[in-house]
């Protein structure tokens, strides 16, 4: 056997005796930088599945600053401190997960945002954005893909590792709370 091969074969091995044969990582990287969201829409769809309509949105009641949890969100290279309301993390059956994000800046400059990552296409939605105490809803809200630097990285590190499986399906609002409080316990690792 040619050393190429012995290595495949021990590659494919290793990640069967793992016992999914591909890491969830992986999954999600798939999703991030392969097939247009339209693409994978089809692509992962289940046999049967109706066409995907998104609810009735209704906004959460406005971030309550002792209810932020935060810390647990650590970009590498960003200046900013990322902080979800715990109240409003909700996963609704059209399989979107909605939830507050406040994002502090080093200087004390504060964005808060009401959003929605879709797992099966790896995209995002902003509904309304914080100001004063209050809601603003978003002029033109429209699903756009997570990228995987610049703004969109607070959004991808909740897509990988806090929101999504390996099987681009959302978990439930229990694991997410989990995740958050220790998110190194995540099946499959985290880098």
């Amino acid at each position: 056997m040619k050393t190429g091969r012995f290595h495949l074969f021990a590659a494919l091995v290793f990640s069967l005796w793992l016992g999914t044969g591909v890491s969830p990582v992986a999954y999600a990287e798939d999703i991030l930088y392969g097939p247009s969201p339209k693409e994978r829409m089809h692509q992962y769809a289940a046999p049967g599945d109706r066409q995907w309509r998104e609810l009735t949105l209704e906004l959460p009641p406005y971030p309550d600053p002792a209810r932020l949890r935060g810390g647990e969100l650590v970009i590498t290279g960003a200046q900013l401190t990322y902080q979800l309301d715990v109240d409003s993390i909700r996963v609704d059956a059209d399989e979107v997960v909605r939830y507050a994000i406040v994002i502090t800046s080093s200087t004390g400059a504060r964005n808060v945002f009401y959003e929605g990552i879709r797992c099966q296409t790896a995209e995002y939605k902003s509904y309304a954005y914080g100001s004063q105490g209050k809601w603003s809803a978003a002029v033109y809200p429209r699903w756009q893909s997570i990228g995987q630097i610049g703004s969109s990285s607070h959004r991808r590190e909740l897509f990988l590792y806090y929101f999504c499986n390996e099987y681009h399906r959302p978990v439930t609002r229990d694991q997410v709370l989990a995740r958050l409080i220790n998110p190194y316990r995540i099946e499959g690792g985290r880098p």
